[in-house]
């Protein structure tokens, strides 16, 4: 059904008549401040819940987070770049499993392109550049492989109640954000919600497209609206109103042609091209943008506050450390690193609670050690 477009996206006028089965009487258009703010609004509504430092090694070096998914004392990471899976223990930060199997065999991938987790039978469920699904155990043990689509890359995957939610087809630069491939993994059947409209625009913020929490939540490039999986169908309940912040077709070009002159462009106008990494708890909407800072929309009022910058000062905490990690556990996580740590200001301790104050100075890091993982929970609502 066609979608009535709006002025602050010269091209969303062909976006918007398909992106989406929801009509936009059932999109709730969400005012958003012009300007962000230092209104403190993490420090306000979630609290800290815990600290969790990665161990290090000369076999367990995390150069980079790509998924971070939480169960129960346990964290699954994936780091493309080191080609490696870590099961963590969420109460000493020990690393119980290393997966790292290169290669072309039974188990073996050259790139991994996501992980998921299936909490039913307690698999880690990988994607890899052979087209194929691998199963491993919590312990490492590899379990089975699948083949899938040939010559589909995607760029994510989630799962749910037995199925795998592959998302966003990849096509060099182009993408096809509002397909939404579903496969079963019991009964082996293909499911396919949504469209393939494509967008020629490769620029991707640090953080992720498609998180799960409470819902199956994610986004699209040059979109502002909060798309979700329920039931395996698509809906988009909201909308970020951000028409102060204009982009058109020849910028977009540019972002493939002169990415010198897109990013040079994008920041010294303030231009926001995409929002990413929500999170749902009880209460709050958390999510980024390319721009410094979050947004943080109140479920029941539906206010949106805009972020710009926060930073504990004494456990190194910002803003920008902010990633979204895969669990209904209402909670939010930040990744502190090394050098973040080592530059924190330790006098600034005074509204410490004793207990952290004690886990945070026997925490001992060096410049090449891994992240701390810190997650604050949402506050009861009095």
């Amino acid at each position: 059904m066609k979608k009535k477009a709006y002025t602050y996206l010269f091209f969303m006028i062909v976006f918007y008549s398909c992106a989406s089965n929801q009509t936009i009487a059932e999109q709730k258009l969400l005012t958003t401040p012009d300007q962000s703010s230092n209104a403190q609004a993490c420090k306000t509504f979630f609290e800290l819940e815990s600290i969790v430092p990665i161990e290090t090694s000369e076999d367990y070096l995390i150069s980079y987070l790509d998924r971070v998914i939480s169960y129960k004392d346990k964290i699954i990471l994936l780091t493309r770049n080191d080609k490696s899976i870590f099961v963590i223990n969420t109460h000493t930060g020990k690393v119980e499993t290393h997966i790292k199997r290169i290669g072309t065999g039974p188990g073996e991938s050259n790139i991994i392109i996501d992980i998921a987790f299936d909490d039913q039978l307690e698999n880690i469920i990988v994607l890899n550049d052979y087209y194929k699904l691998l199963f491993f155990s919590l312990s490492g043990d590899f379990l089975e492989e699948e083949k899938i689509n040939k010559n589909v890359l995607y760029e994510n995957i989630v799962y749910s109640e037995g199925n795998i939610i592959f998302y966003n087809v990849l096509n060099g630069y182009s993408c096809h954000p509002y397909s939404i491939n579903i496969y079963n993994l019991r009964d082996k059947t293909w499911k396919k919600e949504g469209n393939d409209e494509e967008i020629k625009f490769g620029i991707r913020n640090n953080g992720k497209q498609i998180v799960k929490s409470k819902n199956i939540w994610f986004t699209a490039p040059l979109d502002f609206s909060l798309y979700t999986l329920i039931d395996g169908e698509i809906e988009s309940p909201y909308q970020l109103d951000l028409s102060t912040k204009t982009m058109n077709e020849h910028l977009i070009k540019k972002s493939t042609t002169d990415p010198t002159t897109f990013f040079n462009t994008v920041a010294s106008n303030n231009i926001i091209y995409g929002i990413n990494s929500i999170r749902e708890t009880n209460n709050f909407f958390v999510l980024k943008s390319n721009l410094p800072g979050y947004f943080i929309i109140n479920k029941s009022t539906f206010e949106v506050q805009w972020e710009k910058s926060w930073e504990d000062e004494y456990t190194g905490v910002k803003l920008s450390n902010y990633y979204p990690h895969d669990n209904d556990d209402n909670r939010i996580m930040f990744v502190v690193k090394p050098q973040e740590w080592m530059k924190r200001d330790v006098k600034k301790n005074e509204n410490i609670p004793s207990f952290w104050k004690e886990k945070i100075n026997s925490i001992n890091m060096e410049e090449d050690s891994n992240p701390i993982l810190f997650f604050y929970r949402e506050k009861e609502i009095k």
